[in-house]
């Protein structure tokens, strides 16, 4: 229709997917802005969590994009300026902030209890930090030339907190290397992203960023893509157990005889297959998938069925990323190996073809950490420890975990009494418990593993776990006895 002399055109705008550049035809003859709020569905069982953003254009913007928008006050005031950066590609060098700077003005030598806790769950949830692909962040920090990193590749902070909340995910994260470290806590602090803030924190702690030159774009799509590889249905093998992993086995790669022989590609592999160890794990064990004739003992035969799938999961992973394909050829080759064979040493069933093969080397004091054969054993058993840790915790951490995997159990055998096929071992709820599932794991299972590691490594952490261990399997019997009372 006509106003006066002016023809109005009406255009309804188009429903768009995220980062996508808006067509032409909308920008002709609108200016303005919109805002949307968007809830996810992707944490089943988990208040619903809200991705915030906006659009921000004129009639002469036609690069106008959607803009992720962080909780940071500071950023969402310089939106114009972000706005008008330029593309990702042609960005200046950002800088890596340290912790303090992505925090509040918090303590950070102060402890996080369950009080704690529990009074941050009942406030607003804690927000993801969304991308943004099209402008930089870093724009209101480039004065600071001390925190520019010169690599050739795009840097960006690797933990963006957002600063409306106490910081409590970061404080959580500066104690990663203390045994007794909560990851089902930072869970719930990162809003059902623990294994991506703290694959990203680790990667930056153990200065991997910098010195394999890595880009830190494809790093955090790497991380991203496997959490979201991972089921939060599974009560145990999820994205919080592979996070756990991962923080156990960094505690392992601190300790003295194991760091000094390590180099970063080493240390870069030994994390990414702790990360990777159980990526898209379906919740059921191998016998489950022989059983119900699933189609992964089709492809990969009956022998380590999950490990075989965790593997070209991984790979294909690692490769989608590119984020090792700066690296020769060689060295990329020889990174998707050793992260194979650390995965396939998760394996149970064969946990006594490897130790015995580490423990005849301990024995007999022939372990050679220069040999490339041994000192892949090595972590091997390292990744094993790391994996059924979970005795080894306090007692708090461990009781929360042998639920999680006995709720696990139980489900499957919940499944397989529906489906009329026999009940597999220890998964039958009405003739087991959690008690006494623990109790046997840690005897045949558990027991002779860390010993054996501790012989190898006679440290203090290994003293400490022994003990937890030996406290929480006396727990556990009291448990037994009290049932059968």
């Amino acid at each position: 229709m006509e106003v006066g002399a002016v023809q109005v055109h009406r255009c309804s705008l188009p429903q768009l997917p995220l980062d996508r550049t808006i067509p032409r035809h909308v920008l002709a003859h609108r200016r303005g802005a919109i805002s949307f709020s968007s809830g996810s569905s992707l944490f089943e069982g988990l208040p619903r969590l809200e991705r915030r953003g906006g659009i921000s254009y004129d009639r002469n913007d036609i690069d106008a994009q959607y803009v992720r928008m962080l909780g940071d006050i500071g950023i969402r005031k310089n939106l114009d300026k972000l706005r008008k950066a330029n593309r990702l590609r042609s960005m200046a060098r950002l800088p890596q902030l340290p912790s303090s700077t992505l925090m509040n003005d918090t303590d950070t030598s102060a402890t996080i209890n369950d009080t704690t806790v529990d009074n941050y769950s009942g406030r607003r949830r804690y927000r993801n930090s969304m991308f943004l692909r099209r402008s930089s962040i870093g724009t209101k920090f480039n004065d600071n030339k001390n925190y520019l990193n010169r690599s050739k590749h795009t840097h960006l902070p690797t933990l963006v907190l957002d600063t409306e909340y106490p910081g409590l995910a970061q404080m959580l994260l500066d104690n990663v290397d203390e045994w007794e470290f909560d990851t089902i806590k930072l869970d719930l602090l990162t809003s059902g992203h623990p294994l991506f803030n703290l694959a990203m924190h680790l990667f930056q702690k153990h200065n991997l960023i910098t010195t394999l030159d890595l880009d830190v774009l494809k790093l955090m799509r790497l991380c991203r893509l496997i959490e979201e590889s991972y089921h939060r249905r599974n009560s145990f093998h999820n994205s919080t157990h592979a996070a756990d992993v991962t923080q156990a086995i960094h505690c392992y790669l601190l300790e003295a005889k194991i760091a000094d022989s390590l180099t970063e590609i080493e240390i870069f592999y030994a994390l990414l297959a702790a990360l990777l160890h159980d990526i898209d794990h379906p919740g059921v064990n191998q016998n489950f998938l022989i059983a119900t004739s699933h189609f992964l003992p089709k492809i990969f035969g009956v022998i380590s069925v999950l490990e075989n799938h965790h593997c070209r999961a991984a790979i294909a992973l690692l490769r989608e990323s590119g984020v090792i394909e700066h690296l020769l050829s060689s060295q990329r080759q020889f990174i998707e190996n050793q992260i194979v064979a650390l995965i396939m040493s998760t394996d149970m069933a064969r946990q006594q073809e490897y130790l015995s093969k580490f423990k005849l080397l301990v024995d007999n004091d022939t372990f050679d950490i220069s040999n490339h054969d041994h000192k892949t054993l090595m972590l091997q058993i390292a990744l094993k420890c790391a994996d059924i840790s979970n005795p080894c915790r306090s007692w708090q951490l461990c009781a929360r975990w042998s639920k999680r995997v006995t709720t696990e159990f139980f489900d499957q055998g919940h499944k397989e009494k529906e489906l009329g096929i026999q009940i597999s071992p220890l998964f039958d709820d009405t003739k087991h418990t959690t008690a006494d599932i623990q109790v046997g794991f840690y005897h045949y299972v558990a027991r002779p593993l860390f010993s054996c590691w501790s012989d190898f490594l006679h440290t203090p952490l290994c003293d400490m776990m022994l003990e937890n261990m030996n406290d929480n399997l006396a727990k556990w019997d009291k448990v037994v006895k009290s049932e059968k009372n």
